[in-house]
């Protein structure tokens, strides 16, 4: 249980140095890509911005690439046998690990 903090105190809050654990999302070729299982809160946050501010598919686009960082996301651009239904597959399941469903 979360406490609050006392009245009129501003909340303190600290970086955590903890190791994230990481689930696979795909794999291409027998080569595994990984996200985090949990998603940090600010990227929820940024990723409902992202809806907000220009559209659904724009924000899964950026929400994927934050998700995945440089390598994965590269790989899956440059996979030339990537279909429609598997990068919809893709979106969906980092969707849902951001939105927690």
């Amino acid at each position: 249980m979360a406490i609050a903090p006392a009245k009129n105190e501003p909340l303190t809050l600290v970086t955590s140095k903890e190791e994230v654990e990481q689930v696979v999302l795909f794999s291409i070729d027998g080569v595994d890509f990984s996200v985090p299982n949990k998603v940090r809160a600010n990227v929820m946050l940024r990723y409902l911005h992202e809806v907000r501010q220009v559209g659904e598919v724009s924000a899964n686009a950026w929400l994927l690439e934050e998700l995945l960082g440089d390598e994965a996301h590269q790989a899956l651009m440059t996979f030339d046998d990537l279909t429609s239904e598997q990068l919809s597959q893709v979106q969906t399941i980092a969707a849902k690990i951001v939105l927690g469903d």
